[in-house]
């Protein structure tokens, strides 16, 4: 019984250790999400405003690209 309650702890132990790796991880990660967000906030924010709003009027109008260059000045 006791060799049983031992082997028992230890498997929990590992488990414990296990989990605070992954919470570790998943820290880590929203931490990293966190961070690309408010790049992308600063950098990109008609792009972010278009995907937090898909419904407004003048987001789907700034969705299309606007291409301002002709086919005689990409040849050049």
């Amino acid at each position: 019984m006791h060799m049983m309650i031992n082997s028992m702890k230890r498997r929990n132990e590992a488990l414990q250790n296990e989990c605070d790796m992954l919470a570790q991880g998943f820290d880590t990660i929203s931490a990293q999400l966190t961070e690309a967000y408010a790049l992308l906030q600063k950098y990109e924010p008609e792009y972010v405003d278009r995907k937090l709003n898909p419904n407004r009027p003048e987001a789907a109008v700034a969705a299309e690209p606007v291409v301002q260059e002709t086919a005689e000045q990409t040849i050049n």
